[in-house]
């Protein structure tokens, strides 16, 4: 089983070179970085919402066929909000890690988000704030 696992995760981690090629930090995520991949949890409840729709059905329920139906709007809803926060984020690697001599340094990872311009645009309108460019994808921000 772990040789399996372990075949399985470097024809991913190829595929994944073949299709992104070599990354040099800060790297910004895209749209075609972010897999958005069910866990054990995401699978049980997919199993559960068939179920409650099956069941809807066998039983002619209408409030229980909205419930499953209300259940899965939320799924697909939080899906799409974990994809646009993770768009745009910028992951970088503090290189100058304080460390005693003899201990292990931490590694530190950095991670920010710029403001895309829709969001700017949006937000344009709602406050008459003074506007800033952001240093890191020159887009402009409110302040």
């Amino acid at each position: 089983m772990a040789r399996f696992r372990d075949t399985a995760i470097a024809r991913i981690r190829a595929w994944s070179a073949r299709r992104h090629g070599v990354d040099d930090l800060p790297v910004k995520i895209e749209r075609r970085r972010i897999y958005i991949v069910p866990t054990w949890f995401g699978l049980m409840l997919t199993a559960l919402l068939i179920a409650m729709l099956v069941a809807g059905l066998n039983y002619s329920s209408n409030l229980g066929l909205a419930f499953a139906f209300f259940m899965a709007s939320t799924v697909l809803v939080a899906m799409h909000h974990c994809h646009r926060n993770l768009l745009g984020l910028t992951v970088d690697a503090k290189l100058e890690v304080d460390a005693l001599a003899g201990a292990n340094p931490r590694s530190i990872a950095a991670m920010s988000r710029c403001v895309s311009t829709r969001s700017w645009r949006r937000e344009a309108w709602r406050s008459a704030a003074t506007k800033r460019s952001c240093w890191r994808c020159r887009s402009r921000i409110a302040a």
